[in-house]
């Protein structure tokens, strides 16, 4: 089955390789799945390095926005599960 993940907004074709590599291969997986344990995954594979916005752009992705689009709260909300992802990975 080929990838629909480039269909997604913030994803493009090095993203896509990274989610297909931990076994995330499609729209609907990765919908499944979620951001946040998207970018953990990717993490520990050490296939990026840990940095928010990776995992702002996944989750805009999700909810077919901008990754600049987020309001202040919404920014807020999303780096504190960053924060928390970071330090339940050890980074």
């Amino acid at each position: 089955m080929k990838s629909d993940l480039q269909t997604l907004r913030n994803i493009g074709p090095k993203m896509e390789e990274h989610l297909i590599t931990v076994g995330i291969n499609n729209t609907e997986q990765l919908h499944s799945v979620g951001a946040l344990e998207a970018t953990k995954r990717i993490f520990l594979a050490g296939l990026a390095k840990p940095h928010v916005m990776y995992f702002m752009s996944l989750e805009a992705a999700l909810q077919d926005r901008d990754i600049f689009s987020f309001e202040p709260i919404e920014k807020s909300e999303l780096k504190l599960l960053y924060t928390e992802l970071i330090s339940e990975i050890g980074g």
